[in-house]
């Protein structure tokens, strides 16, 4: 009984240690699944490979950076597949100088939003959108371009889709 015991506590302290883990490409952006059980297959930088972190048809992908006064550009890709029906995009955001430019464009090429933050915003942003009304505007490869201006601050940008 004791080991059936020891196995059980064993098997829960090593998933929660894979639901911690992180892997960073080379630009610093993080990816971190919430899943249980995450299989990673997150390998080319600057693209999130398509079930990245899924479970039972539910995935989610943080992409977090820190600044310490840098100025870049860079474009992150994530597909969002017609299999899911609900897809939520969050960022948060602190910046104590210069600024982040947040831009998401959707899969057609049109951007959505661009939200600029500065040391006099601290931004929460979030929005839900029900895939399976628009699939042909919504499926497909969304973009999020990063601009940072001499940005000291940090982003993270969740991406959830069910």
């Amino acid at each position: 009984m004791k080991n059936k015991l020891f196995i059980a506590l064993a098997l829960c302290f090593f998933s929660a240690y894979l639901n911690a883990q992180e892997i960073t490409d080379k630009s610093g952006l993080t990816a971190k699944g919430s899943s249980s059980f995450p299989s990673v297959t997150y390998i080319k930088s600057g693209d999130i490979k398509e079930n990245i972190f899924q479970e039972n048809d539910v995935s989610e992908v943080t992409l977090s950076k820190k600044f310490n006064g840098e100025s870049v550009e860079t474009t992150k890709k994530f597909p969002v597949g017609t299999s899911y029906n609900l897809l939520t995009l969050e960022l948060w955001s602190n910046v104590k100088s210069g600024t982040i430019t947040i831009t998401i464009i959707k899969p057609n090429g049109t951007k959505m939003k661009s939200i600029e933050i500065d040391a006099d915003t601290n931004v929460h942003y979030s929005q839900r959108f029900d895939l399976k009304k628009n699939p042909t505007e919504l499926t497909g490869d969304w973009q999020i371009k990063i601009q940072t201006d001499k940005a000291e601050g940090f982003y993270r940008f969740i991406i959830n889709t069910r």
